[in-house]
């Protein structure tokens, strides 16, 4: 049997790139799409749903969680990738409870619900790169956190929770937190496919805050892969860890 995938905020241009390379594994079973709104057009989509291997289901993270809940105790999917949230930092400062409501109360609640669940191997939360704040180099995962924007810190709440049921439930987690990515079927007040369109109609490009800001990107593709390299890891080391027990015990016993 191979790995089932469950990917939450699946509609995303992001989480559809990591869809396709998943189904490119050859120990992929399924990949499952779970979105709060149907598929985009097929632009945006990317068609994903025609693959092989490959479903997409609607349910809203915070409003239909027990549907959702139903739905994945059906799969019983090895491993949850959760894109899903409330984004966009620079519109977080309207309204901000709406951003704890979905990127840490919801989530909340959903893997306190999953940790009664025995078939779950990893729940890999993508997280951003933006608690940081503004930095002159890469940050480290041991950095200062400077949440610059309501939004980041609903996200790094949900981390911290995270890190805490890992510790001491040893609920099976990772977090990552890339930088900006890009990919074909972005919407299109993305910077860089806006600049591409500005680009070819020859139109100036706006930019929020007069273009002083500088920012490192990372293609969807190259995220993909790293999600992927993180499952593998995971395996392999849970692998090891049941072998060296195992061998402990045996040294016991003999």
């Amino acid at each position: 049997m191979g790995i089932k995938y469950a990917i939450l905020g699946g509609g995303g241009s992001f989480a559809i790139h990591t869809s396709f390379y998943l189904l490119d594994q050859e120990d992929t079973e399924l990949v499952v799409g779970i979105g709060r709104n149907p598929l985009s057009e097929e632009m945006f989509s990317l068609n994903i749903d025609k693959k092989k291997k490959y479903k997409y289901l609607t349910y809203h993270i915070y409003y239909e969680m027990d549907l959702m809940l139903e739905q994945l105790d059906q799969l019983k999917p090895d491993i949850i990738i959760c894109y899903a949230a409330q984004g966009e930092g620079a519109v977080s400062w309207k309204n901000s409870w709406r951003f704890f409501e979905t990127n840490s109360v919801a989530l909340t609640k959903l893997v306190e619900e999953l940790s009664k669940r025995n078939y779950l191997k990893n729940f890999i939360q993508i997280g951003t790169s933006e608690l940081y704040g503004s930095v002159a180099s890469p940050s480290k995962e041991e950095s200062q956190v400077l949440p610059s924007s309501p939004y980041a810190a609903s996200k790094l709440a949900f981390d911290y929770y995270l890190l805490s049921v890992f510790k001491f439930l040893k609920f099976p987690m990772n977090i990552i937190r890339p930088s900006n990515a890009y990919c074909s079927g972005q919407l299109l007040h993305r910077i860089v496919p806006r600049s591409v369109v500005s680009g070819l109609l020859k139109q100036k490009v706006p930019l929020h805050g007069g273009g002083k800001a500088e920012k490192s990107y990372i293609h969807a593709k190259d995220l993909a892969e790293a999600i992927y390299l993180v499952v593998k890891k995971v395996k392999w080391v849970k692998y090891i860890m049941s072998v060296l027990k195992n061998l402990f015990l045996l040294k016991i016993y003999a």
